[in-house]
């Protein structure tokens, strides 16, 4: 009798040791199918990210993101799942993917849902969805998809998207690397004749790494006859060209030529 005693003893203490691990709760609720019968089936829960640490582990522990599979029986989470709270768990922004399982084997459902910090156990059967927009978890600082950001140093992003709406709350920099706008100090003047032609040179501020990039220029301000747009002609690292074109036997001159140049990748 008091070898079994000792060892239920040693059985709860087990358990109270396991529950008690840092930053774990116990999973509870209750699942019930369409018809309303309670629900029979399986859960998989999984955190989709390697190298999390619970920080409530003593010296910190790694989150091993394996597949844990939990089985359902009439509608109730067993009382022995635990999971590590994502409250509790370095790098901030991570979430737990959970996949249903009929009793058959077949896939009902997919969700994600965050174990916010403190408290001992999550309701399963009452969690609220949580949006997953990207994989935004950062090793060297989060990033805030709903907030702002302040980035520091030299930053590279590499951006394929599509943009429905783009608003610059200021001005966009002139002498970007990719992107350069530039205008003359003033427009040549064509001979007095149809059709003849004078160039002006628009300098960038600083030159691109080479000539293949994209030139637009315009002229602004008919000074005298009729200017016509002749185009780019020449266009280098440090500069384009834009042709002037008289439209009439009068001397044309547009008052200053305005460039914008894009350079690919």
């Amino acid at each position: 009798m008091r070898k079994i005693f000792l060892l239920l003893l040693l059985f709860t203490l087990i358990n109270l040791v396991s529950i008690a691990t840092a930053g774990t709760v116990i999973i509870t609720g209750t699942l019930n199918s369409p018809s309303g019968n309670l629900f029979n089936g399986s859960i998989k829960f999984q955190l989709p990210f390697a190298g999390a640490v619970d920080t409530n582990c003593p010296g910190n522990c790694l989150v091993v993101p394996t597949v844990h599979t939990v089985k359902i029986v009439s509608g109730v989470v067993p009382s022995t799942t635990l999971l590590t709270r994502n409250g509790d768990i370095s790098p901030s922004g991570t979430y737990y993917r959970a996949f249903i399982y009929s009793s058959y084997g077949d896939l009902l459902s997919t969700s994600n849902f965050v174990i916010p910090a403190g408290g001992t156990t999550f309701d399963i059967g009452a969690a609220l969805q949580t949006s997953i927009t990207t994989q935004n978890v950062s090793y060297v600082n989060p990033a805030n998809i709903s907030g702002n950001n302040t980035w520091t140093g030299f930053n590279t992003f590499t951006l394929h998207t599509t943009i429905a709406f783009l608003t610059l709350s200021s001005q966009v920099d002139s002498d970007g690397g990719g992107l350069k706008y530039s205008s003359s100090s003033g427009g040549c003047t064509t001979a007095a004749s149809l059709m003849a032609t004078c160039d002006t040179t628009v300098t960038w501020v600083t030159p691109f790494a080479d000539a293949n990039y994209t030139s637009i220029c315009v002229g602004l301000g008919a000074a005298s006859g009729i200017p016509l747009n002749g185009g780019v002609t020449v266009q280098v690292a440090a500069s384009t060209t834009f042709r002037t074109v008289a439209g009439t036997a009068a001397a044309a001159h547009y008052g200053f030529i305005s460039c914008i140049a894009v350079h690919p990748p």
